[in-house]
């Protein structure tokens, strides 16, 4: 288990037997298995198996089946001109 905040400019992977307790700041987050925390991510996938208990902001939020999501998602929306 991981416990603290995480920031990556890249890729954040929480794979089948990892857990992550706390924030995660990443461009891309993939989820196959624990999250317990906040998630402000420009792309989140929720894949099979993968659960986020938390709040999400995100631009892109994909939820496969099986993939399992409580909180509130809110949708991150670029304001360029």
């Amino acid at each position: 288990m991981i416990e603290g905040t995480i920031y990556s400019s890249s890729i954040v992977t929480v794979g089948t037997a990892g857990v992550v307790k706390g924030e995660i700041f990443a461009q891309r987050l993939l989820v196959s298995g624990e999250v317990l925390g906040n998630c402000d991510c420009a792309n989140i996938e929720i894949l099979a198996g993968g659960r986020v208990i938390g709040d999400i902001a995100s631009a892109n939020l994909i939820i496969e089946s099986q993939g399992f999501f409580e909180g509130t998602s809110k949708i991150k929306v670029n304001n360029s001109n």
